[in-house]
């Protein structure tokens, strides 16, 4: 848990995940992905959609599902950043990233924030997204970092919110 109200990172993740889609444009698609990394030998990785079809629209018929699928998922598993995102834009659909993180580069196939942004950057080149980076208490040498590199791919950092 963080916080005094006993919830834990990935409960505001959601939160913030249900605040985004209540604020799409109602003519928008949309998709959530999450890419697991868990240390076994060897290393477990999965990228893992509410909707194998790629994006769909938003409309209370998809959200439904993709916040019931949301709420299964569980925390295990590390922080492969790079992957998180790149999985996100394997879609050619996708305009807009949310991504939701803590701001750990613990695993994956770097954990150099330089070589995060290069790696992003690149693959952003040919099918330029909007990147915007929701951050999770993560202590002010991480905010300013993950702001750092957000501008560097050309994206917004904004501090995830707290409050119910």
């Amino acid at each position: 848990p963080v916080g005094n109200d006993g919830r834990t990172r990935f409960s505001i993740a959601r939160d913030e995940i249900q605040r985004v889609l209540a604020g799409m444009n109602k003519a928008s698609s949309f998709n959530i992905v999450t890419y697991r990394y868990v240390s076994n030998s060897p290393p477990f990785a999965a990228r893992q959609a509410a909707f194998d079809k790629g994006v769909q629209p938003v409309t209370p018929e998809n959200i439904k599902p993709a916040e019931a699928w949301l709420s299964k998922r569980d925390v295990f598993g590390l922080s492969a950043w790079t992957e998180n995102v790149l999985a996100a834009l394997e879609d050619p659909k996708v305009q807009v990233v949310y991504f939701i993180n803590g701001g750990d580069f613990s695993r994956g196939m770097t954990t150099r924030i330089p070589r995060v942004g290069k790696i992003l950057r690149e693959a952003m080149r040919f099918a330029p997204v909007a990147f915007i980076n929701i951050g999770l208490d993560m202590g002010y040498v991480r905010t300013e970092e993950m702001k750092q590199l957000t501008s560097s791919v050309g994206g917004v950092f904004k501090l995830a919110e707290w409050k119910k």
